[in-house]
């Protein structure tokens, strides 16, 4: 047996005492322990304080001073332990959770059915978001749990939004898909078979420029050989890519025919030192840096440091 255990074997207010001072302790169904805790708040409820204690013989709670199931409610508060002076504050002298933000407080709880919800739900986020300011910089561990409660609420605010959102659009999003439905596809039909033409056109120009190239090159090589020889023949220009002429069909518009350069990497290596301090390089290489180190890995060239991000 642990020290934790043998102190919880020995003293009725140890498992609460554990779990208020951060240690995780095992969770037994139907085995309230003794201690303060509350009820978790969100969904547009405040957290409620409980008090789980002996009363003649028997595990009895009191939440917000009403008496409940101890059993039943266990499961509920376990993780969420407070210490006595809080529970004294909130459930006795009706003070408000020290760690909830007051704009959430005036929130909880009036959650009334407005004729216009979208309206009252942005003006709930505007009251919320005139709060955010406060937190720019936390100094104490009750200041971020003030703000996670303000984070949270607002989290929940954008989830109701938008689920909001989701319902009214949801009739037009149908009758959207409908239309959709009936003329997209033949649409694509039509773009498909033409894209399967265009494919064959492009190979066809490109076989003409490169047999207009290959008649050039020859020409040139000719030419020089001549010359060589000691025969005076005039040397063909410069093999030069000609604008190509669009192609005019019978019927419809004109297609134009551009010429493109084409990359292809032949040095990876020398590709990289020229580019190496191009912003989009560095933001890939970043990218890439830390999809291996979120992998375990440790690539060359990059140094690891711990940081903490709220989730």
């Amino acid at each position: 047996m642990n020290s934790t255990a043998a102190a919880i074997s020995e003293s009725p207010w140890a498992y609460w005492q554990a779990v208020l001072s951060g240690k995780e302790m095992p969770i037994h169904e139907g085995q309230p322990q003794i201690g303060y805790y509350r009820t978790k708040g969100g969904k547009g409820r405040m957290p409620e304080p409980v008090a789980i204690f002996e009363h003649e013989g028997a595990i009895v709670a009191l939440k917000s001073n009403n008496p409940v199931d101890a059993s039943e409610i266990w499961t509920w508060v376990c993780t969420s332990p407070i210490s006595y002076e809080t529970y004294v504050a909130v459930a006795e002298r009706g003070e408000k959770w020290p760690d909830l933000d007051e704009a959430v407080a005036a929130q909880i709880g009036h959650n009334n059915s407005p004729l216009d919800e979208a309206e009252a739900l942005r003006e709930q986020i505007e009251s919320a978001k005139a709060g955010a300011a406060e937190y720019a910089k936390i100094r104490d561990d009750e200041m971020a749990a003030r703000a996670q409660s303000l984070r949270a609420r607002l989290l929940e605010l954008k989830a109701l939004v938008e689920k909001g959102h989701k319902i009214a659009k949801e009739p037009h999003l149908k009758a959207g898909r409908e239309v959709d439905a009936k003329w997209l596809p033949v649409a694509r039909e039509a773009e498909a078979g033409a894209k399967t033409i265009r494919t064959a056109m492009d190979a066809f120009e490109n076989d003409k420029l490169r047999a207009e190239r290959e008649r050039q090159m020859t020409a040139q090589a000719a030419a020089r050989q001549a010359q060589e020889a000691g025969r005076p023949v005039p040397v063909p220009p410069p093999v030069e890519t000609a604008p190509a002429a669009p192609i005019k069909g019978a019927y419809g518009k004109a297609a134009s025919v551009r010429t493109i350069k084409v990359a292809t990497v032949t040095d990876q290596d020398a590709l990289y030192i020229a580019l190496r301090d191009n912003p989009d390089v560095k933001a890939l290489l970043q990218k890439l840096a830390q999809k291996v180190v979120d992998a375990g890995a440790t690539p060359p060239g990059v140094t690891i440091e711990d940081q903490r991000k709220v989730a």
